[in-house]
């Protein structure tokens, strides 16, 4: 897991599996006591598409909310790890922003398109907190407290999500 600056992020000379997965913070300065949303772009799990992850990131902001963006793995993928990493990247995001004294917020997702598929996955199979880790980060649940889910791919069914059904599955 790799936090990354907004400064350092470079959304099209980055390699796709660079430092993957990664959460970019945009959090508000003056305003301890606000939900996070974790900000999950689509892109077909074969890119990550720019317009859903920093531009709805700031415009949070501007509406009271914590934000991060997700950068995780795409294609290609191999046994599910996109989902069990970006759930890990759940959890970092739980930590850090207590870390950084933001306390007992609710924490969401909120994702695009094949982003949106990605939160209802970690939605619903989560981890548990494991109070007893020697990993810091495994002390905080992965499940999200509310879920946003824009335009998601809900059914990998029929012929219009092939595509993403051989990327990910």
């Amino acid at each position: 897991m790799f936090l990354k600056t907004k400064e350092e992020i470079n959304w099209k000379d980055d390699s796709l599996h660079e430092d993957c997965p990664s959460l970019t913070p945009y959090f508000l300065k003056d305003k301890r006591k606000a939900p996070i949303i974790v900000v999950i772009p689509g892109g077909g799990y074969g890119h990550r598409a720019y317009h859903e992850g920093v531009p709805v990131a700031e415009w949070l902001n501007k509406n009271g909310y914590h934000a991060y963006v997700l950068r995780y793995n795409v294609a290609p993928i191999k046994d599910q790890e996109v989902i069990y990493k970006s759930k890990y990247a759940i959890q970092y995001a739980r930590y850090y922003a207590e870390s950084k004294g933001i306390k007992g917020q609710k924490l969401g997702v909120l994702g695009f398109s094949a982003g949106g598929h990605l939160a209802a996955m970690i939605s619903n199979d989560f981890d548990e907190a494991k109070e007893d880790s020697n990993d810091p980060v495994l002390r905080y649940t992965s499940r999200p407290d509310f879920h946003l889910l824009c335009y998601p791919v809900i059914s990998m069914g029929g012929i219009i999500h092939m595509k993403e059904v051989r990327i990910i599955y």
